[in-house]
């Protein structure tokens, strides 16, 4: 290699990265940046497992399936009265008269309370739809959770479990996880960039980029679930936020 074509390079390669390029690349990437952010569709939400699993697939398949059976998208919550010592005439007049009331509030069909062979507790059946959101989900146990224990005689109580109030609770159970873990994620890289940049303010510029390619890549994840039709959940988000941190930060530690 000559002098001369070694010069003419490092002349090239230094207009590449000249200030005017350098504005200008960081203006194109704020500018598709802000286009994604607010241009993206809504993702595709699923209150089932399956309903981030390809349309082809044999759950999926299943699934499918099963909404055309009668009340096939119906999932059981099961109420359980108990009482220590077991259930009297009166408590399961009093369970029979909170299912159907129940029955009555949700416009549906509630089966019970039908006793156990030794008496010690009695099972009712509410069907919840299938179709419903996470939230609509948890607001309609909570509903059959708040009927369900509303005038109940002294040493009866009440449970409700199944499939819809276990996706209720777990749903509960993370409530706001996604938030605390982007707090705590966006903390340790705030502390690691202090220690390195050992300024009380250039941390900043680096976590800010990071924040927004946070954002950028979650709404890429929303379109491509627009697109797909497969469904977004918590676990996903979260997981993207920290890849997205972490790749942030490794990038800003080698500047």
């Amino acid at each position: 290699m000559t002098v001369e074509s070694f010069d003419h390079r490092t002349f090239f390669l230094a207009r590449l990265v000249g200030r005017g390029r350098s504005v200008a690349v960081l203006l194109a990437g704020l500018l598709l940046g802000g286009a994604v952010l607010f241009l993206a569709p809504a993702p595709t939400e699923g209150s089932d497992a399956g309903s981030n699993l390809p349309a082809d697939a044999e759950s999926s398949i299943a699934q499918e399936r099963l909404a055309t059976l009668p009340e096939g998208d119906d999932a059981p919550a099961i109420v359980v009265f108990s009482r220590d010592g077991g259930l009297d005439p009166a408590d399961l007049e009093a369970a029979s008269a909170r299912v159907q009331a129940i029955g009555e509030e949700l416009d549906v069909t509630a089966v019970g309370p039908i006793p156990s062979d030794d008496g010690s507790v009695a099972l009712a059946q509410v069907p919840v739809s299938g179709d419903l959101s996470n939230d609509e989900n948890g607001d309609v146990v909570a509903e059959i959770r708040s009927i369900a224990s509303d005038a109940l005689p002294d040493g009866l109580t009440t449970q409700v479990t199944g499939g819809p109030a276990v996706q209720a609770d777990l749903g509960e159970v993370f409530s706001g996880a996604d938030t605390r873990l982007l707090l705590v994620t966006a903390s340790v890289v705030a502390l690691l960039l202090i220690i390195t940049y050992r300024s009380p303010w250039l941390w900043i510029v680096p976590l800010a980029v990071i924040g927004l390619g946070d954002r950028v890549a979650a709404k890429v994840v929303d379109t491509i679930s627009a697109w797909s039709g497969l469904a977004v959940d918590g676990s996903i988000t979260g997981i993207t936020s920290v890849l997205v941190f972490g790749a942030g930060t490794n990038y800003a530690l080698l500047l």
